[in-house]
Formats: C-alpha cells, sequence, structure tokens
C-alpha cells in the first residue's frame, strides 16, 4: 500500500484508504506502476471522445450536465428526500453508462465533483475527472457480470466470473458458491430490492474478496484494483446521501444494449 501511495499524487490518497490491504498482494508487482500512471493520466485519453460518447448513450437524459469548470460540491443537508435520490439515481446512472463506454471513463466520483442545482434541467452538474480506460475483455465481462447478477441469471454470473479470470472451473462447487455469494453480498443481498449505500460496507465487502483472491491463491487482473477506485468513489458520493437506490433499474437502463 505504502508503495502504491507514494506512486499517486496526494489528492488521491483518500480513495486508497478504502482499498483492501490484500489487493496489493494479489496482483503481480510488475502491474502496479501501469496501473499508477494509468491513474496519473498517462494513458492519454480524448477527454472529449469519452463525454460525446457518452452524450450518445440512449439513456443520456439521466445523466449529468458536464461542466468544464470545478463543480462546487453538494450539500447533503440542503437537498429533500426526492432530491437526494434524483442525485442518487443520476450518479448510478453514471457509473454504469460509463462502464457501458468503449472509449473510457471518468473515474473520480467523489462529491466535490458534482453540484445539485433544482432550477435546471438535469439538476446535476458534473466536472469529469481522473480518466482511465479499462482493456476492453474486461470492461465487457464486466459489464455481463452487473446484467447478468441484475436479471437473475445464474449461468451467465458464472461465465463473466470465468471470463474475468476470477473463478476456476477446478474449484471444488463449494468455493465456487463461496465467491458467488461474497459477490452477491458487494453488490447487494438482493438485487431486486433499493439498496442504501454505505462506505465501510463497502470496504468490508471488497475486503472479503480480495482475502478469498488471496487464499485461493488468484492473480486477479490488475483492472480489478481501477474497479476498487471508481467503486469507492461512487460509494463516497451515495454514502451520504443516505437514501435508499433502485440500483436495478438503474443498471438495465444503462447496460441492456451493450453486452
Amino acid at each position: 500500500m505504502l508503495a502504491i501511495r507514494k506512486l499517486l499524487p496526494s489528492h488521491l490518497h483518500q480513495i486508497l484508504d478504502y482499498i483492501s490491504p490484500t489487493a496489493w498482494k494479489v496482483v503481480p508487482w510488475k502491474e502496479l506502476i501501469p496501473i499508477s500512471r494509468k491513474l496519473t493520466g498517462s494513458q492519454r485519453l480524448d477527454k472529449d471522445a469519452i463525454i460525446e460518447s457518452l452524450s450518445s448513450h440512449p439513456s443520456a437524459a439521466h445523466l449529468p450536465r458536464v461542466v468544464k469548470t470545478t463543480a462546487d460540491g453538494f450539500d447533503v443537508r440542503s437537498l429533500s428526500y426526492t432530491q437526494k435520490r434524483t442525485l442518487g439515481e443520476c450518479l448510478l446512472a453514471l457509473y454504469f453508462s460509463q462502464l457501458a463506454n468503449p472509449e473510457g471513463l471518468f473515474a473520480d466520483l467523489r462529491p466535490k465533483n458534482f453540484a445539485f442545482n433544482p432550477d435546471q434541467a438535469p439538476a446535476v452538474d458534473w466536472h469529469p475527472s481522473l480518466p482511465i480506460a479499462f482493456d476492453p475483455e474486461f470492461r465487457l465481462a464486466l459489464v455481463k457480470l452487473y446484467l447478468s447478477f441484475y436479471q437473475g441469471q445464474d449461468l451467465e454470473f458464472k461465465a463473466a466470473l470465468l471470463s474475468l479470470g476470477l473463478l476456476k472451473t477446478n474449484w471444488p462447487e463449494s468455493t465456487q458458491n463461496e465467491l458467488i455469494g461474497l459477490l452477491k453480498r458487494h453488490f447487494g443481498s438482493s438485487a431486486s430490492e433499493p439498496i442504501c449505500f454505505s462506505i465501510e460496507d463497502f470496504k468490508a465487502s471488497f475486503h472479503a474478496l480480495f482475502q478469498f483472491f488471496r487464499d485461493q491463491k488468484v492473480r486477479i487482473p490488475p483492472d480489478f484494483l481501477l474497479l476498487g477506485v471508481y467503486l469507492s468513489t461512487l460509494y463516497l458520493s451515495l454514502d451520504s446521501l443516505q437514501t435508499a437506490l433502485d440500483v436495478r433499474t438503474v443498471a438495465l437502463e444503462q447496460l441492456e444494449d451493450h453486452a
């Protein structure tokens, strides 16, 4: 953890606090430097192309308004329950639509990059920050993993795990089921019920996953760590809302045409 922390700028250190220390033991050391380079902008991605691709998404109307200047952040205390739900669903739509975007994504979804203005439509402003791109095969398998979970397709869910290299066919059924259980706990115990996001629950469930991978001697794809960064920033925003959200509806709306 100390090694990767030294490779990143200080404004990203908060995010690392929510990544399990075990994570760095299940990714080959030679992959850590490329990961740090992605997080510091060495991929040289076309930011305008990412935004243009997002704006052409069939459900782009549910996404926030892009602003080029720094957003002011949002004050949860000033928001009503309905406004919190609107903001939360908008952030979820952004999270999933970016996963579906082959051009890349902006991984920093912390509250400081958003603002809420009820007098405009859409009501959420977003200052895109931290552009990264997943390996194309990893991204597509991840989309299939989310889709199969929210569609209740157990065989497809297992197939996506195999594609990601997280599950092995030679494991006993009990071990395979243990991993599936850990992932479903991480996604939320029920695919159909609203979820109130907790950054501490995220930290605990992600840690349990990495402990499982360590115990099973699984070398996870390095992009899984980048996913952890992306997810932790989402959770930091949604945790502050303390509002139950219909994740399944948002996920299917953003992902169904992209698997």
